[in-house]
Order: structure tokens, then C-alpha cells, then sequence
């Protein structure tokens, strides 16, 4: 179950209940976010049997779909992907995290030698600064949990605090990954002037209130639809 969109759901937080889960992938356009639904996005599983007209060659192979969690499902042929045989089914599950943090780091763009912060370490978060620190860019992490601060660290974060030594006027490029407001209003006061903010978090119904002052001017704001 997501963390993030899928969560909101849950709890009755999200205010877009009457939106699609996802109006360009098939099998999920015909759904909505409304209760109750079938949780889930990132199935991975071993073809069985295939319908009239399939590839009789997908028997046996092991596919990615995007379909919710269950022992076994029913999904167009056209939207499975084979799993590549280095890859575990585990690893394979992860695909739309790995594929939204990488939309991120493109909505942020960072340049050479710019510092990006990341607020949250979740798996999105995890996944947003495993991919900085892989394009050799300096990444400060910022967690309440060590645990996760321990892990952005194994995964490339030049530097892991908590909200308290979140930095400030310091970001050339902030990315907010928690799903807290509060994390929103850090993000803003971390960016330096002309900075870039991503907001990567659904806040459905929580209120999001924000002090934006002089400072709060002179960063330019991206705000992606999120995936």
C-alpha cells in the first residue's frame, strides 16, 4: 500500500476522489480514488495463461503490470512488461517509485555543483536522492526517522539531519518528498534566492498553511502534477 496517495485514500484525507487513478495506463483509467477500491499499482508476477489473440510466448515469463496487490489478476497483455532476467521480482515492484523519482530530479533540473535538499526519506525520497548522489550532485537529506537518515547516507546524501539542521538560504534546489506540510513551508526556507522548489507530496485535505515573506519571492516554484 503507498505511503503517499494510496494512504490519503485510507484516512478520507484526498480531495480528488472522482479522479482517475491513471487516465494513461490501462486498466487503471476506468478506476478512481474513491472508497473502496483495490489498493496498489506495482504488480509483479509469473504469466499463466493468456487470452485469445495474446502471445502465447508471455506463459511462464515473469512481468511488471500496473495492477493492485492480489495472488492473482487479470491484465491486458498490452500493458505487461517483461522483467529483465538480472532483475528480482522484489527489485521490479519498485519500478513506478524508481520512475517517479526520476520525473522528479527532471522537474528539478539541477545544474553541476548545485546542493539539492530532500525532505522526506521515504522510498520516493530514497529514490530521489539515490539518484542525485548518483549524478554526482551534493545532497542534503532531511528526516525526523535515523534510521532513514542512516539510509540516505548508505545511498549517496552528502549530509542527513533532522528538520532542526534542515538548511536554510542554503538549496540551490529544494525537493519535498514527506507528505508534510511542514515539510513545504522548510522547503521554501531552504531555497536559495532564484532557487528551484519541487513539490513531489499529495496534502489532499490537510491544511497547508505557509509564512511567505520577502524571501518566499525570489525562488521560482515547480509544481508537478504528482504520478
Amino acid at each position: 500500500m503507498s505511503s503517499g496517495t494510496e494512504l490519503l485514500v485510507w484516512r478520507g484525507e484526498l480531495d480528488a476522489s472522482d479522479e482517475p487513478l491513471d487516465a494513461t495506463i490501462a486498466g487503471l483509467a476506468a478506476e478512481t480514488l474513491a472508497y473502496p477500491l483495490a489498493y496498489g499499482y506495482s504488480l509483479v508476477g509469473e504469466v499463466v495463461g493468456v487470452g485469445r489473440g495474446a502471445p502465447a510466448a508471455l506463459v511462464g515469463k515473469l512481468c511488471f503490470a500496473f495492477a493492485p496487490h492480489a495472488a492473482a489478476a487479470f491484465v491486458p497483455a498490452g500493458g505487461l512488461m517483461a522483467v529483465p532476467s538480472d532483475v528480482s521480482a522484489a527489485d521490479a515492484a519498485f519500478l513506478p517509485a524508481a520512475e517517479t523519482a526520476v520525473s522528479l530530479v527532471h522537474d528539478a533540473h539541477p545544474r553541476l555543483g548545485e546542493t539539492v535538499a530532500v525532505f522526506g526519506q521515504g522510498v520516493i525520497g530514497l529514490l530521489v536522492t539515490a539518484a542525485l548522489a548518483a549524478m554526482g550532485l551534493r545532497v542534503h537529506a532531511v528526516d525526523l526517522d535515523p534510521a532513514r537518515r542512516d539510509l540516505a547516507r548508505r545511498l549517496g546524501a552528502a549530509v542527513a539531519t533532522g528538520p532542526e539542521n534542515a538548511p536554510r538560504r542554503a538549496a540551490d534546489v529544494a525537493i519535498e518528498c514527506s507528505g508534510s506540510p511542514k515539510a513545504l513551508q522548510a522547503a521554501i526556507d531552504a531555497a536559495v534566492d532564484h532557487g528551484t522548489i519541487v513539490i513531489a507530496s499529495w496534502y489532499g485535505r490537510k491544511p497547508v498553511a505557509l509564512t511567505l515573506g520577502m524571501h518566499a519571492r525570489a525562488p521560482r516554484h515547480s509544481l508537478p502534477t504528482p504520478p
